[in-house]
């Protein structure tokens, strides 16, 4: 029995090291560009300029379309997921769009958008 506690012992620290290794080489800092599809039949298209500094998300969002405003963002990288959101007007109506990546690689991520409560799958790569 004293060997395999010793074993686990050992094993423990690197396997978290490992993991922790794999998170810091992922870095969000970049421009993204994010397709999603409003209610499912419209679709749409936002570039994200990301800023990562350690957890903490900031940069702008723009949407795709005639006289874009950008808006700032806020959000937080934790572990393999993410959350960003930023303020919107929208048909005079304030709102928030929000971003939920669930799956982030260096140049590529999967998740949700919401938009006035309403989700959507969206997917991003980096310019």
């Amino acid at each position: 029995m004293g060997k395999k506690i010793l074993m686990a012992t050992a094993i423990i620290p690197l396997l978290s090291g490992s993991v922790q290794a794999a998170e810091d080489t992922i870095n969000l800092s970049g421009n993204w560009e994010i397709h999603s599809s409003v209610g499912g039949a419209t679709p749409i298209t936002v570039n994200c300029v990301l800023e990562q500094e350690g957890n903490e998300l900031t940069g702008t969002c723009t949407p795709v379309m005639e006289n874009p405003e950008a808006a700032i963002l806020t959000g937080e990288v934790n572990g393999s997921t993410a959350n960003w959101q930023y303020g919107v007007f929208f048909n005079g109506s304030a709102g928030t769009v929000e971003f939920q990546a669930e799956v982030i690689t260096q140049n590529g991520m999967l998740g949700t958008l919401i938009l006035s409560d309403t989700p959507a799958p969206f997917s991003a790569l980096k310019r």
